[in-house]
């Protein structure tokens, strides 16, 4: 007898920027320095490589001139969080780099005439990470994606989620560029040791997505290790990652789950109205429908989706997408929808029969 299908949603993610430490990092951009207040007449650079794994905004404020208005006499402090919190105080201004954190520096050239500066000279810049781990989370912009610094040795993504912990039970690689000879293997355990975790896990490829379901387990430390060599990029990128539990309602949806298709068409057209660029995409929309739900559980479950997926707050309107995986034993065959229609459950041939019917619109690609 064939197992009958089931729909899985992944939609209440406890991923976030902070809870994620990866091996390593694509490198960050760098902005360069604007003077913001000026009275004194030198103009700052900054330097470097920016090693850190969240975007910044920097603040360099001369903040002591007591020892002088010149360069090598006064003094500066800086901030990280847009002149919010000060880092660091009493750093001596210079022309050549000084170190920072984060592997920036920043240096001074003097005025070519009067003081270099006054107390209160400021300048702002931000350290930008367009393949960060934000991007690995955003699940609105398909096109944004995380990336190692390269394809080389054993790639790793630890997830600390903090002493509660996290019920575990699916893992998803969406919209990557990993070859079929890469290897992915995710492990679980209460502390970040790795020598015999409880849970360990290997994801089979399939190209572009890839995901996994399992009986998992409810540990704190989550460990994704990653081996790649043979990769085409020689980087190592990843759309969109899930590793968290999932809601199965205990029926499939009661119209055939195949979705429609739709397309997509932008045009970017000169003054001219010389066509420049020309982006075809198609996406697939699932509509869904259960007459015949018979536990709460069902009932609270989709409830949970549509409140998870939809902010209520009129003044913000979010609409959060989610992962559908149409069929449980083909969790490589995920699509991250919108919920553009939600009908709430409502109750059909007696106290123990729900209705519930939804509309998902897989979000665009480019």
């Amino acid at each position: 007898m064939a197992v009958p299908k089931r729909h899985r949603f992944l939609f209440d993610i406890g991923l976030t920027e902070t809870n994620i430490t990866p091996s390593d990092l694509d490198s960050g951009q760098l902005t360069q320095a604007i003077k913001e207040i000026s009275v004194g007449g030198a103009a700052g650079k900054t330097s470097g490589t920016f090693t850190g794994t969240t975007e910044l905004s920097w603040v360099v404020e001369v903040n002591d001139t007591s020892g002088g208005t010149s360069i090598g006499q006064a003094k500066f402090r800086y901030s990280k969080d847009a002149g919010q919190t000060w880092a660091v105080s009493g750093l001596t201004t210079s022309t050549t780099a000084v170190v920072l954190e984060l592997g920036i520096s920043f240096a001074w050239t003097a005025a070519a005439s009067g003081a270099d500066f006054a107390s209160g000279d400021k300048w702002t810049f931000k350290t930008i990470l367009p393949h960060g781990i934000e991007a690995m989370l955003d699940y609105q912009a398909r096109n944004r994606s995380f990336r190692f610094k390269d394809a080389t040795g054993t790639k790793t993504l630890l997830v600390d989620y903090g002493a509660a912990g996290r019920s575990v039970r699916s893992v998803m690689l969406l919209d990557h560029n990993l070859s079929s000879s890469a290897s992915v293997v995710l492990k679980g355990n209460a502390t970040a040791s790795w020598l015999a975790p409880p849970v360990v896990k290997s994801v089979p490829w399939t190209k572009g997505s890839m995901g996994a379901f399992f009986e998992g387990g409810w540990y704190r430390y989550w460990l994704l290790e990653i081996t790649d060599s043979k990769n085409a990029d020689a980087v190592i990128q990843i759309g969109k990652l899930w590793i968290d539990a999932y809601f199965q309602p205990s029926l499939s949806s009661h119209i055939p789950w195949q979705p429609e298709t739709q397309k997509h068409g932008w045009r970017v057209e000169s003054a001219r109205r010389v066509v420049r660029e020309s982006v075809e995409a198609r996406t697939k929309v699932f509509p869904l429908s259960w007459t015949r739900l018979k536990t709460q559980a069902d009932v609270d479950g989709f409830r949970n989706l549509r409140d998870t997926c939809w902010n209520t707050d009129a003044a913000v309107k979010l609409n959060r997408p989610l992962i559908f995986v149409p069929d449980h034993l083909t969790p490589s065959d995920a699509y991250i929808c919108f919920l553009d229609a939600f009908r709430d459950p409502q109750t059909q041939i007696g106290p123990d029969r729900w209705t519930v019917e939804m509309t998902l619109s897989e979000v665009v690609k480019l």
